[in-house]
């Protein structure tokens, strides 16, 4: 079985599957695909393995970001390490 993100189809919708349906097993093995909807975690749900910031809503340029991960003023570059494992396919942030 096979997950694939999916905005047209609900979640858990079988995608494609071989054999097709009606035909016969053979090998006794059947490959799905299905449908997943995209969830969105924010970072700060998710356990920092090193570094260290500020978590909570920040407002940068008048707008607000909600689930946000801060660091206050500094001299040099900050780093950030998380563990995000098989279970998340894309991680979109924006830094400023």
């Amino acid at each position: 079985m096979k997950d694939e993100l999916d905005a047209e189809h609900p979640d858990g919708t079988v995608l494609t599957q071989s054999p097709a349906a009606g035909k016969a097993i053979g090998t006794g093995v059947v490959a799905l695909a299905i449908a997943r909807a995209a969830v969105e975690v924010g970072l700060p749900d998710l356990e920092m393995i090193s570094g260290y910031s500020d978590s909570g809503s920040v407002t940068m340029a008048g707008k607000e970001y909600s689930h946000s991960i801060s660091y206050g003023i500094c001299n040099g570059p900050v780093t950030w390490e998380y563990n995000l494992g098989k279970n998340f396919g894309r991680l979109k942030g924006v830094a400023g």
